[in-house]
């Protein structure tokens, strides 16, 4: 069994649920128009999506660090994680300042995008193999 279980045999669930995050908040910045039942619908189903990659990405980052250095590893991907939970409101405000809530999802759906590609990317692929071959 996979260490990065997936939902299609050529994707690992991280690398399909953040560019199912950005296109649902895509969907929503370009055609909700600010109505509260789209928000509420388009915004419950991206964080679906959202929550799945960050719980995959909790369980997949201590396996690429040794043994030795595994929590200080974890601890500042945690850390940069709670930088983003900061700064992300103050970007939103800084966005939404300038009128359009729709331009609002857009910015979110672009920094997912970036995210995907990223683990698309760059992610290393540790399903069978070792933990002592994939971080010695």
């Amino acid at each position: 069994m996979r260490r990065r279980p997936a939902w299609r045999p050529s994707s690992t669930t991280t690398t399909a649920t953040s560019p199912s995050t950005a296109l649902s908040l895509l969907l929503l910045g370009l055609f909700a128009r600010g109505s509260a039942t789209s928000v509420l619908i388009w915004t419950s189903l991206s964080a679906v999506f959202f929550f799945g990659a960050n719980i995959c990405l909790y369980l997949y980052t201590p396996e690429l660090f040794p043994t030795r250095m595994r929590a200080l590893g974890t601890s500042l991907g945690g850390a940069v994680n709670r930088l983003g939970v900061i700064l992300g409101p103050i970007v939103v405000g800084a966005v939404y300042a300038g009128g359009a809530l729709g331009t609002v999802f857009v910015t979110l759906a672009a920094v997912a995008l970036v995210g995907a590609v990223t683990a698309g990317v760059a992610a290393e692929e540790t399903s069978g193999r070792r933990l002592g071959d994939v971080a010695p």
